[in-house]
């Protein structure tokens, strides 16, 4: 009777075992991953002295936020050097017009001197001789007034010219004030205070927390079932040791297989190419970038 009693009980504990070795199998995840966000590198848009760099990782930036200056004095003399250029190119503008005002004078002097030999001429007063001498100064005053509008155009385009290279030059003196372009938190902080850098050096990465998502992979098996805005369930661990769920969807699938990530451990290790999903989610701000995460579906 107590071996019966003692057969029964180690059966019992073998259905047990193998009942809970069939629910832990149920309850495996079919995928796995990393939770990732897009990162975006802001560079530097001037070359220069990098000065007042105020950025720390892990500090959270609004877009708009002054960050950092780059020296812009170079730029800042360059650009008095074009400016006087162009007082000089304006004040041949400013000669030109004002030889124009006294030709046209000096035009309208001789044009009644004109008209009071034409009259005298009538009466016998004048002659023919002092007309045509009137009306040679006329068509030279007139070719004077020619000449000198002929001038402004050259000296008009010569303006145009030294404005396109003041705005270009005042852009490049803008671009020396550094102005974080998107809401985020700094990541990676790659340039220090009174750094030299040169246009387009990276200074640091930026990324929105709140629009983290689960990075997993798929078997080509289990992809063909799979698409864009199917819900699934996100799982994490929690402090107490537990799991924590999370409803997520599928906002992106990958069209080309690739190889396995080696810290990627999936339930078929025999498979070496998996297909990419991305599980967009609301954070509430207990999912970190980097910390693993599973996918039921």
């Amino acid at each position: 009777m107590k071996k019966y009693y003692v057969f029964n009980s180690l059966l019992i504990f073998a259905i047990s075992g193998f009942l809970s070795s069939c629910e832990e199998e149920t309850n495996t995840s079919d995928a796995f991953g990393n939770f990732d966000v897009d990162e975006t590198i802001i560079s530097a848009e001037a070359a220069g002295v990098l000065e007042n760099f105020k950025i720390e990782e892990g500090m959270a930036l609004s877009a708009g936020m002054v960050v950092g200056f780059i020296d812009s004095t170079n730029l800042l003399l360059e650009r008095n050097s074009i400016q006087a250029n162009k007082s000089s190119v304006a004040a041949k503008l400013t000669a030109i017009n004002a030889e124009i005002k006294v030709l046209k004078t000096q035009l309208a002097v001789i044009q009644k001197e004109q008209q009071r030999v034409i009259k005298l001429m009538e009466s016998d007063a004048a002659t023919q001789k002092q007309l045509d001498d009137i009306e040679g100064n006329i068509n030279i005053i007139k070719a004077k007034i020619t000449a000198a509008n002929a001038q402004k155009p050259s000296v008009t385009a010569q303006l145009e010219v030294i404005d396109a290279n003041i705005a270009k030059i005042n852009n490049q003196i803008a671009n020396c004030t550094i102005i974080n372009p998107v809401k985020g938190t700094v990541l990676t902080k790659l340039v220090e205070t009174h750094e030299l850098v040169g246009l387009g050096k990276p200074l640091y990465k930026v990324a929105n927390p709140a629009n983290l998502y689960l990075k997993a992979y798929v078997t080509g098996a289990q992809v063909s079932g799979l698409k864009i805005g199917q819900k699934v369930t996100i799982i994490i661990d929690n402090i107490g040791g537990d799991f924590t769920n999370l409803e997520g969807a599928i906002n992106w699938i990958s069209e080309e297989a690739e190889f396995t990530p080696k810290l990627i451990q999936t339930r078929e290790e025999r498979v070496s190419l998996v297909y990419a999903i991305k599980v967009s989610f609301k954070n509430s701000g207990v999912v970190k970038i980097g910390m693993p995460g599973e996918v039921k579906f």
